[in-house]
C-alpha cells in the first residue's frame, strides 16, 4: 500500500513540474520589449541624487518569460541605481525575474555623480542589460554631470565675487549682509532650491555680458512628463525671490537672465530713502506674483524684458522711475490672472493701514505694455487719504495695450484694444514648443510697435536686447527687440 502511494505522488509531481514548464517561454526568438531604448537624464549636479526615471519592460508573448539576469554593464561601479519593480539590490544584480504573459514590470533608474576633477560638464554612459533565453538585451543610460559649489544658509559678511568656474547652488538663502557687496562674474549660473532666496541687505552688482549672460533660475534641470516637455526651470514658483532691502543699496544688472521664481526682483525702501537699481539687457520672466516689485525706489530699466507673471509684471509704488525701450508682456497661463502688466501707484494698504509713497516720476518711453488681457496698465492714485500726495507719469512713444486715456501724460500712444492689434509677438504660448520654441516676444514684422520708436530716444540705446542695430533699416522699433526681418 506504501509503495502505491509513492508512486501516485511521484507521477503527480511529474506532472506539475511539466505543466509549469510548458508555461514558460524558451523560444530564443522570443524577445523582451522596451517603451523606450535610451533613458537620459538632464544635466545633474554632483553629489545630489537624481529625479526617478522609470521605463516599462513587456512581455508580448502568450507564456510567461523569465529573465534569468538584469543588472547593469558597468556593474557595482556604476553611478546608476536600479530598482525592478520594487526590488532593490545593493549590487544592482537581480535574478530569475518572470514576467507573465503579456504582462510588464517597471524599472526606476536613480544616479549620484561624484565630485570630479573637471569642472567642466561630464558625460556619463552606461546600460543595463537583460538576459533571456540565451539573449542579451539593453537598454542605454546617460547623464550630464556638472561639479557645483553650495551655499546652504550662507550670510556673507565682507565684499565678496562669485566667479563662474562652477555654478552655484543655494538652499534656504544667500544673504549679504548689510554694507557689503555681491558681485557677480559674467557667465555666472545661480540655482535655487525649492523656496531659497537671494537676500540682499548691501549691494548687488551682477554684470554679464551678451555673448556670456548671468543666469539665475530654479534648480530642478529636468522636465515635466507633459506633452510638451516642458523644462520644470520655466515654471512660476521653482524658487523665492531676490529681495533688495537695504533703503541705502546701489544694485546693477546688466545682462542677467532671471526665471521661474516666486517673485523676481523686489526692491524696498522707505519713506526717507530711495535704494537705486539700474537694469539693462535683462529678462525676467515666469513669477507667481511680480516681476519687478519696487517700492519708493530709484529704477531705471533699459532694453529689458519682464514677462508672464501671476499678479504683474511691473509693479511701480512711488519713486523715481525711467522705463526705455522694454516690452512688458504678460502672457501667464499657470492661473488666471486678474491683474495688469504695469501698475502704478502712490501708495499701498495693508489691512486696516495706508501707506503713501510719492509718486515723484514714471517715465515710460519707446516701450511695450501689453498681454492677454484688456487692461494691462493700472494707474492707482491716492484718493483715500485727502492728502495732496504727488503721482507724476509720463507715456511717449509707447504701445500699451488698455483703453485709451486722453491726457496730457501721454504722447504719441498706440492704444490695442482687446479684439485689434493682439498678434505682434512671435509667439505667446506654451503650447507646442518642440514646434514653434518657447515664448518669444521678438515682434513680428507687421506688428503695430514696427518703426514707431522715437528715433532721439532710440539713439541713446542703438542696439536693441540682443544686440542688433536698431537703425539698420533706419526706423527702430518700439520695446527691447527689433522685428523680425524677412
Amino acid at each position: 500500500m506504501k509503495k502505491t502511494r509513492w508512486f501516485i505522488f511521484i507521477i503527480v509531481s511529474i506532472t506539475l513540474f511539466g505543466c509549469i514548464e510548458d508555461n514558460y517561454t524558451t523560444d530564443a526568438t522570443h524577445k523582451l520589449n522596451f517603451s523606450t531604448e535610451e533613458l537620459s537624464f538632464d544635466t545633474l549636479f554632483n553629489t545630489i541624487a537624481s529625479p526617478t526615471k522609470s521605463f516599462l519592460v513587456f512581455n508580448n508573448h502568450k507564456k510567461s518569460i523569465n529573465i534569468s539576469s538584469i543588472q547593469l554593464a558597468s556593474g557595482a561601479q556604476s553611478y546608476f541605481r536600479l530598482n525592478v519593480n520594487g526590488l532593490i539590490d545593493a549590487e544592482n544584480k537581480f535574478n530569475d525575474i518572470d514576467i507573465p504573459a503579456n504582462d510588464s514590470i517597471f524599472i526606476f533608474v536613480e544616479l549620484t555623480i561624484s565630485e570630479q576633477n573637471d569642472n567642466n560638464p561630464i558625460f556619463i554612459q552606461d546600460a543595463i542589460l537583460f538576459n533571456t533565453n540565451g539573449n542579451t538585451q539593453q537598454v542605454k543610460l546617460s547623464a550630464y554631470g556638472q561639479n557645483i559649489t553650495i551655499f546652504n544658509s550662507k550670510t556673507i559678511t565682507s565684499d565678496t565675487t562669485l566667479d563662474n568656474t562652477r555654478p552655484f547652488l543655494i538652499y534656504n538663502y544667500l544673504n549679504v549682509k548689510d554694507g557689503c557687496t555681491l558681485t557677480l562674474e559674467e557667465g555666472v549660473q545661480i540655482f535655487l532650491h525649492n523656496n531659497a532666496n537671494i537676500i540682499i541687505n548691501g549691494n548687488l552688482t551682477a554684470e554679464g555680458t551678451l555673448e556670456n549672460p548671468i543666469k539665475i533660475q530654479g534648480d530642478r534641470l529636468d522636465k515635466m512628463n507633459d506633452i510638451n516637455k516642458t523644462p520644470y526651470a520655466y515654471l512660476p514658483g521653482q524658487w523665492g525671490g531676490i529681495y533688495l532691502q537695504s533703503p541705502n543699496g546701489n544694485h546693477s544688472l546688466k545682462n542677467v537672465n532671471i526665471i521661474g521664481g516666486t517673485n523676481g526682483i523686489l526692491l524696498l525702501g522707505t519713506t526717507s530713502n530711495k535704494p537705486n537699481l539700474n537694469i539693462e539687457n535683462s529678462r525676467i520672466h515666469t513669477m507667481t506674483y511680480n516681476g519687478i516689485y519696487t517700492l519708493n525706489g530709484n529704477t531705471d530699466i533699459v532694453n529689458t524684458e519682464i514677462s508672464n507673471c501671476g499678479t504683474s509684471c511691473l509693479n511701480i509704488i512711488g519713486g523715481n522711475n525711467r522705463i526705455t525701450h522694454c516690452t512688458i508682456a504678460n502672457y501667464y497661463e499657470w492661473a488666471i490672472r486678474e491683474t495688469p502688466a504695469v501698475q502704478i501707484s502712490n501708495y499701498f494698504i495693508d489691512g486696516n493701514w495706508l501707506y503713501l509713497y510719492e509718486l515723484q516720476s514714471a517715465v515710460f518711453q519707446n516701450s511695450i505694455l501689453f498681454g492677454n488681457r484688456a487692461e494691462e496698465l493700472a494707474l492707482n492714485k491716492d484718493t483715500i487719504s485727502q492728502q495732496n500726495n504727488a503721482f507724476n507719469f509720463y507715456f511717449s512713444d509707447c504701445l500699451i495695450k488698455s483703453s485709451e486715456i486722453s491726457t496730457k501724460q501721454f504722447n504719441n500712444i498706440i492704444w490695442a484694444n482687446a479684439t485689434t492689434n493682439t498678434n505682434i509677438f512671435v509667439n505667446t504660448s506654451i503650447e507646442n514648443i518642440s514646434q514653434t520654441g518657447y515664448y518669444n516676444f521678438t515682434l513680428l514684422n507687421n506688428a503695430p510697435a514696427c518703426n514707431k520708436a522715437n528715433k532721439d530716444v532710440a539713439t541713446i540705446y542703438p542696439t536693441d536686447k540682443n544686440g542688433i542695430n536698431r537703425f539698420a533699416d533706419g526706423k527702430p522699433d518700439i520695446g527691447a527687440y527689433e522685428k523680425i526681418q524677412q
